[in-house]
């Protein structure tokens, strides 16, 4: 489109917008501005309801979290074995190694034995890291989530819509890290009742029994569960 064009088009949609305010009446624009200024009514907040939950506790009582971590844990010393294996190895290809002179054959065939499985365990050292720090991160935000999500239930059933973090464990004077720790706390008491860990715990290993098939719990946990983790 010419320069020229551009420019009138330009000019004629100024000129129509001057035109349409300028056709407005002052009664008009007097009322858009009280109009304007006139606050729409605030939705009413309810009253807050605050619940406390204890991570720590709930990730101890939570039989999955546990039962993964002990599967966890033995895969590592199964690999951690491995590793002692390989190194075993490396150790008596060095000892065979010292048997013959440094310019000899046989020196540096156990030389670059030596060498060769150090190069693997220092590879399979960083892949092993890698996989398992990836696993237990993928595996820790899946607890979490699923630990957010119960006491989000839990929460909504008993009528609350906060829930604040605490920790009940008491603060020992021996360990000073304890103590700094304890200082940090955002929540210096709160009150038993609105206190949802245990409830939390229940209706997790429901959960987790139910799809383990390790069989139902008591009547009152399941019809507990069952509410708490009913879509709304």
């Amino acid at each position: 489109m010419p320069m020229s064009t551009r420019a009138a088009l330009a000019a004629a949609l100024s000129l129509a917008g001057v035109a349409c305010l300028v056709a407005r009446s002052a009664g008009q624009q007097d009322g858009e501005v009280r109009k304007a200024n006139s606050p729409a009514t605030p939705k009413a907040v309810a009253p807050a309801t605050i619940g406390t939950l204890d991570l720590d506790t709930v990730l101890n009582g939570y039989e999955k979290f546990k039962a993964v971590t002990e599967k966890f844990k033995a895969d590592v010393m199964k690999e951690q074995e491995k590793l002692a294996q390989l190194m075993g190895e490396g150790k008596q290809a060095q000892e065979e190694m010292a048997r013959f002179k440094p310019d000899s054959a046989e020196f540096k065939k156990y030389n670059d034995r030596v060498a060769d499985i150090r190069a693997k365990l220092e590879a399979n050292r960083e892949k092993l890291q890698g996989e398992f720090a990836m696993r237990q991160a993928e595996f820790h935000a899946q607890i979490y989530n699923e630990i957010q999500r119960m006491a989000t239930a839990v929460a909504k059933k008993r009528g609350m819509n906060y829930v604040f973090r605490i920790n009940s464990e008491p603060v020992s004077g021996l360990d000073p890290q304890m103590v700094m720790a304890g200082m940090a706390r955002g929540v210096l008491y709160s009150e038993p009742s609105a206190d949802i860990t245990n409830e939390v715990i229940l209706y997790l290993n429901h959960n987790y029994k139910l799809a383990s098939g390790g069989g139902a719990t008591p009547k009152a946990a399941a019809a507990g569960a069952g509410a708490a983790t009913k879509k709304k």
